[in-house]
């Protein structure tokens, strides 16, 4: 079987964490004047997604209506404008962590201006292509597919720091790219060696004021409560395919 006939099989019809967070994410859009933008925007990455078969069928559609169905609370509070005065008490109770890029593509004016830290090992394993492939293929070729992709969008950022669980007892790092490193982390514990990495590595590139800001893709909560002050954002892993593999 190729990678590309792989990419491209049809998924499992079980509504996946990432249309979960998405709902979420979606829910958490504020009513407010910027509201059918930020709604519109939610669709297009939607359908982005749904395009790139990073949500099956079902989540499309689920997703798609949710937003229609914000817009129409929006809609209704325009008619009436005594609502317009509270419009947060149509909100959901549903919260999202600040600071969380959902759709690298509406930053790309400042992206020049960032140095994106990627947890690889989580961001590859939380992503239906990547994860799909170290299934029907190896975990090597993911990785080296995985690092291609981001060489292709290298452009777009100041740096990208591509971080991955080492099995050696030292840690090593090769350019692989101008301004793309890959870094393999030292096997010192059972897990959470590529954590510790980049824990050391994000104050660092702020400190160095070679990086204006550095943005960290991971999905672990923990390494992001270790992180919460020391970076400007958090990239959801789910925004990476999109992006990454689009021409």
């Amino acid at each position: 079987m190729k990678i590309e006939s792989a990419l491209t099989e049809e998924e499992d019809g079980v509504p996946s964490l990432a249309c979960a967070q998405l709902a979420a994410f979606i829910n958490g859009i504020k009513l407010d004047a910027n509201a059918e933008a930020e709604l519109d925007n939610a669709l297009k990455f939607v359908q982005e997604a749904y395009k790139h078969e990073l949500l099956h069928e079902g989540e499309n559609v689920l997703l798609s209506g949710l937003v229609k169905r914000r817009k129409d609370i929006l809609h209704s509070a325009k008619i009436m404008p005594a609502l317009n005065k509270s419009l947060a008490s149509l909100e959901t109770s549903v919260t999202y962590r600040t600071r969380e890029i959902w759709n690298l593509a509406l930053d790309i004016p400042r992206l020049k201006k960032v140095t994106l830290v990627i947890d690889a090992c989580n961001a590859i394993l939380r992503s239906r292509v990547w994860s799909k492939m170290t299934a029907d293929f190896t975990f090597d070729q993911a990785k080296q597919h995985f690092i291609e992709a981001c060489k292709s969008r290298r452009h777009c950022f100041h740096s990208i720091e591509i971080v991955f669980d080492g099995t050696n007892f030292v840690t090593t790092s090769e350019k692989v790219a101008d301004n793309v490193t890959v870094t393999f982390a030292a096997k010192k514990e059972e897990e959470h060696n590529a954590d510790n990495v980049i824990i050391a590595m994000v104050p660092r590139l702020k400190e160095s004021g070679n990086a204006e800001l550095v943005w960290v893709v991971t999905d672990d909560y923990g390494l992001r409560d270790k992180l919460e002050d020391a970076c400007d954002a958090f990239v959801t892993t789910f925004a990476v395919p999109p992006f990454f593999l689009t021409n």
